[in-house]
């Protein structure tokens, strides 16, 4: 039996899990030319501080992506009241979003023009009102918010073309509020290849999954099940998320 709230890791399929709140996995694509090694897409989970995070760094320099999750989770440290029990008032909220904005904003001017990369994540709280997510994003990664109850599901995102590297500042920063019943998938641009069945949109899917199975399991059934064929395809990374569910650990892992 595993141990409610233990994070798994599995490196040879590049998986993280933690039972009943989240899944994680990176599959690398494929189809390049022999110049261009390495996988551009980068998970960052931080259990520590509830924040999870994809991004897609550039095929020429794909180490990027992973450089830029390292600044961003040493931002992440310096901030107390992320992360803890304590419940956030309005004036918190307000007060956290703009050290967050003004923290990434000198992470992204030190930037290089090179270090080119998307940058999706949320960071979840514990507020007056409930369990809210503040949203980090810029480039063309998306975040979809399912509520399998009710069947719908929306794209949190707007993709665009600021990208890590050359802005300096995140293209969306909002918040957005869960029930105990919403479910978060995180994804950089592999996205895209993954085949949903016949008539079914692949976000009408998702959606339809979050609701059958536990999230944990979601990464490895979309691409063991549902991932394109034998064609030239980019990487792909992924993040299933309960929200509501969420396990603080002493922990945090880069992929």
């Amino acid at each position: 039996m595993s141990d409610a709230g233990s994070i798994f890791l599995n490196p040879g399929r590049r998986a993280v899990r933690c039972d009943g709140f989240l899944g994680a996995r990176l599959r690398s694509g494929s189809g390049r030319p022999d110049y261009l090694m390495g996988v551009g897409d980068c998970m960052l989970l931080d259990f520590r501080k509830g924040f999870f995070a994809v991004a897609d760094g550039s095929d020429r320099n794909s180490s990027s992506s992973r450089d830029f999750m390292l600044r961003f989770a040493r931002l992440l440290e310096t901030l107390p009241d992320v992360g803890c029990r304590k419940s956030l008032n309005d004036s918190d909220r307000s007060a956290l979003q703009a050290e967050v904005e003004r923290g990434s904003e000198e992470i992204l001017a030190k930037m290089s023009f090179t270090d080119s990369s998307t940058f999706t994540g949320v960071l979840i709280l514990k507020t007056d009102s409930g369990c809210q997510g503040l949203v980090l994003h810029t480039g063309d990664s998306l975040l979809l918010q399912c509520d399998p109850g009710e069947g719908t599901v929306r794209q949190v995102t707007r993709s665009n073309f600021w990208m890590v590297g050359r802005t300096k500042r995140f293209f969306q920063v909002e918040y957005i509020t869960f029930s105990d019943e919403t479910r978060l998938l995180l994804s950089t641009d592999g996205f895209s290849y993954l085949k949903a069945p016949a008539a079914e949109r692949r976000e009408e899917f998702v959606c339809r999954l979050f609701g059958e199975q536990p999230v944990e399991g979601i990464p490895d059934i979309l691409i063991d099940g549902y991932d394109a064929g034998d064609i030239a395809k980019d990487d792909l990374a992924l993040i299933s998320l309960a929200p509501a569910a969420i396990r603080y650990r002493d922990q945090r892992v880069i992929l």
